[in-house]
């Protein structure tokens, strides 16, 4: 389950940063 959590982060990072906007992370640590 946390190596799942850690994929949606990285990529939502990654998609972020190529639509140039903040990213929406689901893990809040």
């Amino acid at each position: 389950m946390t190596q799942n959590m850690m994929m949606e982060d990285a990529e939502e990072g990654i998609n972020s940063f190529i639509e140039k906007r903040d990213p929406d992370w689901k893990d809040k640590w």
